[in-house]
């Protein structure tokens, strides 16, 4: 059919008028036939390899290449120059002569180069030296055949811009059309006023939706098939611009919550559980009331005072629901209606952060018991400081960088720690799975590290919370050796130089710890700071422990050395 009827000379007329037929389209040249000329225009069929990637036309040559012919058929007019540089007016002469193509280029290719044909170029490069007629008879048709030629190369160019135009106006205002339609009967499913809601990046992602942006005109049967996926789609979309909304209110809300988690703090003692200031967002009286202030309206404490009757019973059940969360990270049964809370108690209990919010001292972090693990801060430190990955901040964290208590999942438990502590009962003949915290404080035992040794020779000697944190800490990437002491008289001993170590740390105005003012919960790293605070805020002279204590959030691991040989004929392992 295609080689007896189509392209028969016979059928030469219908070629011409179907060319005709085509606005705008250059005349067929003298030197093509129609077939060939529609196949130049039309199809991407590359003229030397026969692939149907022959994207680039050259049509001085009436021809079409494939990128991979283009570069083996084409040389660059910078590799020329050594071959020209005895007579640079070749250059001039050659691009009036020999057939060339400009190329804009790309990152893989040369960008700006005028490309000439290599077999051209050959022929051209061996006949510079020729003086016969021939050569110059040559050189005349060549150029005779470019300069007929460029003008209707040029026509085409355009022509096939003006198309390809045409057609993208065309493509546009079917899509135009489909997103309308679409548009109208998303409206009709009640999602008009969440379109006109989103934000400029939601509803470019809604027209750029893979069946909203088909240039197709739009059916019955193609909306059928893309509702469900657009609908989970606008719900996903109402459901960030809600996180949106709620991050910008909490913007406003979260000063205010900080300012009222600091007075309820001074009417509580010192180290009292408390939740974070993004947790009481969730209590509602202060929610209706901060919601309720105009925008230019100053806060006053004396406003909540109502709604502060409440917060003890808030704080409580806080308290109970974090417990159970609690639970679960350690992963422990748990019965909704009559919860089992005595695996928080346990001496062998020890929870650590993420190593995603790591950002304090590694010793806050990776050995955190119960109750601390409820006020600790890394617990309310989004991921995102430490990764960079602000799009997962919640809502607090937005104004705040801080979170609600482990929002992001940044307390979990530490199944090293629990070893250790279970070893460290063991060798005071204790029941790891039942003694609890307070067992072991009421014992007091004291250990010495047996692989810690000073240059004099002496033990690093601790109590069990700091043996925990010793074998944790020193030795992370070793093993550790820890022996007990039975004798009473080197226990008193040690005791008071622990004792000691302890009081010289909490007033070294050169120790880097954290403190709080029992009067108002003023908190310093410095002890040194706060009796100043006390004798200017307060009108204390002296500031007694009475008057400034440790935070509960910030170990004191505090060890002494003893001499060996005493140890040795007092202690068992």
């Amino acid at each position: 059919l295609r080689a007896g009827i189509i392209l028969s000379r016979s059928s030469r007329g219908s070629w011409v008028q179907a060319l005709k037929n085509i606005n705008g389209l250059p005349d067929c040249p003298d030197d093509m036939s129609e077939p060939t000329y529609a196949s130049l225009l039309f199809e991407n069929i590359c003229d030397i390899c026969g692939s149907r990637a022959g994207y680039t036309t050259e049509w001085v040559l009436r021809r079409r290449f494939c990128s991979t012919c283009r570069d083996s058929e084409f040389i660059n007019m910078p590799k020329l120059e050594p071959l020209f540089a005895s007579n640079p007016d070749y250059f001039k002469f050659l691009e009036m002569t020999i057939p060339n193509m400009y190329r804009t280029g790309s990152r893989h290719y040369d960008s700006g180069h005028i490309y000439h044909l290599k077999s051209l170029i050959e022929v051209f490069v061996v006949g510079i030296e020729d003086t016969s007629r021939q050569w110059g008879k040559w050189i005349a048709e060549i150029a005779e055949r470019h300069n007929k030629r460029a003008p209707h190369g040029t026509d085409c160019r355009l022509w096939l811009i003006r198309r390809a135009e045409g057609r993208r106006d065309v493509e546009e205002k079917i899509r135009t059309r489909r997103h309308a339609m679409i548009m109208q009967k998303l409206f009709d499913l009640g999602w008009k006023i969440e379109i006109e809601k989103m934000r400029r990046r939601a509803r470019h992602e809604l027209y750029r939706y893979p069946h909203v942006w088909e240039k197709k005109e739009l059916t019955d049967r193609m909306w059928n098939n893309m509702r469900p996926g657009l609908i989970q789609f606008m719900e996903e979309k109402k459901r960030e611009r809600l996180e949106l909304e709620d991050k910008a209110m909490l913007q406003k809300r979260y000063p205010i919550l900080r300012s009222l988690r600091a007075a309820y703090a001074r009417t509580v003692p010192s180290n009292s559980i408390i939740p974070p200031a993004g947790d009481l967002d969730d209590y509602r009286p202060f929610r209706d009331i901060i919601n309720s202030m105009l925008p230019d309206q100053e806060f006053k404490l004396e406003n909540f005072n109502d709604a502060m009757a409440g917060l003890p019973e808030f704080v409580r059940k806080w308290h109970e629901k974090k417990d159970l969360e609690l639970l679960e990270i350690m992963g422990a049964p748990v019965v909704k209606n009559n919860p089992d809370y005595s695996p928080l108690h346990l001496a062998t209990t020890i929870f650590r952060c993420s190593e995603s919010v790591q950002y304090h001292s590694l010793s806050r972090c990776f050995m955190i018991s119960y109750p601390r693990v409820l006020i600790h801060d890394g617990a309310s430190v989004p991921m995102a400081v430490k990764v960079g990955c602000h799009d997962d901040l919640d809502s607090i964290a937005l104004y705040s960088l801080e979170t609600k208590w482990n929002s992001q999942g940044q307390i979990i438990f530490n199944a090293k720690g629990h070893k250790v502590a279970k070893d460290v009962v063991s060798l005071c003949g204790l029941d790891p799975y039942v003694a609890t915290s307070l067992d072991m404080d009421n014992l007091d035992p004291v250990f010495f590290c047996k692989i810690c040794t000073t240059v004099s020779g002496s033990r690093c000697c601790m109590r069990w919370r700091e043996a925990i944190f010793h074998a944790l800490y020193a030795h992370r990437d070793s093993q550790y050796n820890f022996t007990l002491m039975t004798d009473d008289n080197v226990q008193r001993e040690v005791k008071f130089r622990l004792e000691k170590a302890n009081t010289s740390l909490h007033w070294n105005e050169n120790s880097i710890s954290h403190f709080i003012c029992t009067h108002c919960k003023e908190k310093n790293s410095f002890a040194i700071l706060l009796e100043e605070h006390m004798k200017n805020d307060h009108g204390i002279a002296n500031a007694t422990t009475c008057d400034i204590v440790h935070d509960f959030d910030v170990d004191t691991m505090v060890t002494c050395d003893y001499p060996y040989d005493e140890l040795a004929e007092s202690t068992h392992v």
